[in-house]
């Protein structure tokens, strides 16, 4: 395969990534916004955004220049087999803020499903620390024109960065797709295909794919590298912005049910007995709370686990109950199962 041939497929799958990417984006724009760790997805979901734009931007840079400006001189394939110029080295060191930025992210979604045990997230934080000192020396060469040092050092960060997503990716995949009671997920994410098509997106299983795919190609010296090198950066985006909107989606429905609860309390004048049921494993805890002033604000339980228990929440059978739901902590996104039985009078 030809170069030129190589980067017009990537422009076109960059354009067809980036009409996702901005679908999810601009609806997670349209969502209600909350306090809290929201402020934190909100600067995550900005900065990969511009980070994206820019990528996009210099694809279309690449496009008008390699197959439009260089028709009357060297060509595409001479454009594109040509030493790198200012482009190629503002779409490196784009690539670096994006994917530190993602990475992040994920790491801090393995540690908060992992309920928080820093020994989980040791070698992931490790190797991405490794992986953006390697990048940075390396698009640094490539800002001096150091090729041979650039190509040594890009092959080593290279490594490193996939090492870093196959390791998220098994972390997350295996949190999100494997539980040993299905009755600790809400009903409606019983099923083997939500769990599994959950877990390929947020567990970033597709850009784990690329990756290795894309390392095996540039040490074999094939130019198809470069198809999965300019599509990678927009897998990460997507990855992120899907993370997010989930997270939003369950903070808007946390809200939703504290509203019905409160209307429907007031306007049947009855009291209720509040039921968080906490599925610990290997314990069960159930915390009972009598709340004859409905007027107050409806408040997630509180839940506390010692450091060596893995937190599981979600729904068990409870007899007697009239209104029950399961809601996402917005922070982590684990569920939490509530229940309101009403005490009738007389």
């Amino acid at each position: 395969m030809e170069a030129a041939l190589a980067y017009l497929i990537a422009i076109w799958i960059n354009a067809l990534l980036h009409g996702i990417y901005l679908t999810l984006f601009f609806y997670w724009l349209s969502m209600p916004k909350e306090n809290g760790s929201a402020l934190y997805f909100t600067v995550t979901s900005w900065l990969v955004f511009i980070f994206t734009n820019i990528d996009a931007a210099s694809c279309l840079i690449m496009l008008i220049q390699g197959f439009w400006q260089s028709l009357d001189t060297v060509g595409p394939q001479g454009y594109f087999s040509s030493a790198a110029g200012w482009q190629f080295t503002l779409q490196e060191f784009n690539y670096l803020l994006l994917i530190l930025v993602c990475d992040a992210l994920m790491v801090w979604r393995v540690w908060r499903l992992w309920n928080k045990h820093r020994w989980v997230i040791a070698i992931p934080l490790l190797l991405l620390l490794a992986e953006t000192v390697l990048r940075f020396v390396g698009d640094t060469y490539l800002a001096l024109s150091i090729m041979d040092a650039f190509s040594e050092t890009i092959a080593s960060s290279l490594g490193t960065n996939t090492a870093v997503q196959v390791v998220i990716t098994i972390l997350l995949g295996y949190r999100l797709l494997f539980t040993e009671d299905l009755r600790l997920l809400p009903p409606e994410q019983r099923s083997r295909r939500y769990r599994l098509t959950r877990a390929i997106v947020e567990s970033g299983l597709i850009i784990s794919v690329c990756l290795i795919f894309n390392l095996a190609f540039f040490v074999n010296n094939l130019v198809i590298h470069w198809t999965f090198n300019l599509s990678i950066p927009h897998l990460y985006a997507i990855t992120s912005v899907a993370i997010v909107v989930r997270l939003r989606v369950a903070q808007k429905r946390q809200k939703e049910w504290d509203t019905f609860i409160q209307t429907t309390g007031h306007a049947s004048g009855s009291s209720y007995r509040r039921s968080a049921v906490v599925r610990s494993l290997p314990r069960t805890s159930v915390r009972d709370e009598d709340d004859s002033d409905l007027s107050k604000p409806y408040a997630t339980p509180e839940i506390r686990t010692t450091s060596e228990e893995s937190l599981e929440l979600g729904e068990r059978p409870f007899g007697g109950r009239r209104h029950a739901i399961d809601t996402l902590s917005p922070r982590d996104g684990i569920f939490v199962h509530t229940e309101e039985t009403c005490d009738t009078e007389g």
